[in-house]
């Protein structure tokens, strides 16, 4: 099984990814963080990967202030299963340009692949390759250590970079996001 996942909205033509996460150095194998733009106006979700393992989500909250999405997902398998899925979250504050990342996806999507920050700023990060087809967003951006430093926001149409929401920032917004979801 992946640690990133597919999720559809049901109802809607979009699609885009997400991924089990952490806070605060505790794994929750029942969040999935992707972003406000893959899930809409919609509150039901299915999400899966590549092994064939799917479920429903529920869309449990959505940042006013940034493109993210919380989605909470009632586990079918053990939790220990999940477990080893939990991406860790690293400090996005030790990102700099020309910084090695590798963008985690789908496996459809000849991913990971392996890009540079060409910019860097308060809240988001620019990233030197536009790497990824529709339904990217939510994918996870890893340090050379694997830990999550940033979440692909979605490419600059008719530029060659995508924008990754930065994860302190995401660390910041999911208390408030994903309220009830967090054990």
């Amino acid at each position: 099984m992946g640690s990133v996942l597919r999720v559809v909205p049901q109802g809607v033509d979009s699609k885009g990814a997400g991924f089990f996460t952490e806070l605060y150095g505790r794994a929750l194998p029942t969040v999935v963080i992707t972003t406000k733009q893959v899930v809409g106006n919609q509150r039901a979700v299915a999400v899966g990967d590549v092994g064939g393992w799917k479920n429903d989500g529920v869309v449990v909250g959505v940042s006013d202030n940034f493109d993210l999405a919380c989605v909470w997902v009632q586990p079918v398998l053990p939790m220990d299963t999940f477990k080893d899925r939990v991406l860790k979250i690293g400090d996005s504050d030790g990102l700099r340009m020309a910084d090695t990342v590798y963008v985690l996806g789908f496996a459809d999507e000849n991913l990971p692949a392996e890009t540079v920050v060409d910019d860097i700023g308060e809240l988001y990060a620019t990233l030197r390759d536009n790497l990824h087809p529709p339904g990217s967003s939510g994918h996870a951006v890893t340090n050379k250590l694997g830990e999550v430093v940033g979440v692909i926001r979605g490419g600059t149409p008719g530029r060659i970079q995508d924008q990754a929401i930065l994860i302190n920032t995401v660390r910041e917004e999911m208390p408030a996001m994903c309220g009830s979801a967090i054990p």
